[in-house]
Parts: C-alpha cells; structure tokens; sequence
C-alpha cells in the first residue's frame, strides 16, 4: 500500500473530547472512502512542555496531544481525488481545534504555512541561522526553513 498523497496532522490543545465529538458529529469514520482510514491522538506534554519554546527549534511544547487524519489505498487514478478530498473535508473540521504543527507532518498542502507553525516564534531565528550556515539552501528537501 501507498500512502495517500493527502496527509494531516497538527498539535492540539487541550480540547481533546471536542475533536472527538467533532469528529462523530461529522461523520467522519461513517463516511471514510476506505477501511484505510486513520486517525491518531498520541499524548504529549510531561518533560516536552517543561523546555521553554525559545530553548530548541521545537515550538510547539505547550500541546497536549498530536492529532492525524491518514487514509491509505491502493493506488488507483479514480480513486486519488475523492480519497483525498476526504482526508481535506475532514481535517477541515479537527484544524479549528489544534494551534500549530509538528514539522515532521509538515508535508501536505500549504507546506510554507505549515512549516512557519512547526516553528512558530522560532521561525526568524532559524531563518537566520539558516542564512548563516547554508546560505545557498542546500539542506532544503526536508520541511524546509527558507534562509533569510
């Protein structure tokens, strides 16, 4: 199997059960395309949240949990856009919920938005260090901070 090329996930806050209820309200599990479907809270908080955000390039400390919405399918050209459309109908409904990103998940549609949310306040001084050690970009197929 193959990954859909629609993928989501972002840092809640504490709003755990409203995400939940969000979710069963929508429908989401009733009207997945597929039984690939996945959604995942994983815990975080404990020595994560303790770091002050400026202490590292990890921003996004004061989450809670980290939430994603995944679907996986054989990969057929008919099935690609209703699957994806899926998978952005019902991050739609869970993304009012969450504040930031985790920049490893950084990899779906508006990459540059996301990529500044990983990062958060960080943001500038990581483009600045990146400016500084990699001017021309080289290091730049991963989520990638622009140099400044």
């Amino acid at each position: 199997m193959r990954r859909a090329p629609a993928t989501n996930g972002a840092k809640l806050s504490s709003r755990v059960s409203v995400c939940h209820r969000r979710v069963t309200r929508v429908g989401a599990t009733e009207s997945a395309p597929s039984d690939g479907l996945v959604m995942w809270l994983q815990h975080q908080g404990g020595a994560i949240s303790r770091v002050p955000p400026k202490a590292s390039a990890y921003f996004n400390r004061g989450a809670s949990h980290n939430v994603g919405v995944f679907d996986s399918w054989q990969m057929s050209a008919a099935d690609v856009e209703r699957r994806t459309e899926w998978v952005r109908h019902t991050w739609t409904q869970i993304e009012p919920l969450t504040r930031g990103q985790y920049v490893n998940l950084a990899a779906t549609d508006d990459r540059e938005t996301r990529v500044h949310a990983a990062y958060g306040d960080n943001y500038p001084r990581l483009a600045a260090l990146k400016k500084r050690y990699d001017p021309n970009n080289l290091f730049r197929l991963n989520a990638n901070i622009k140099p400044a």
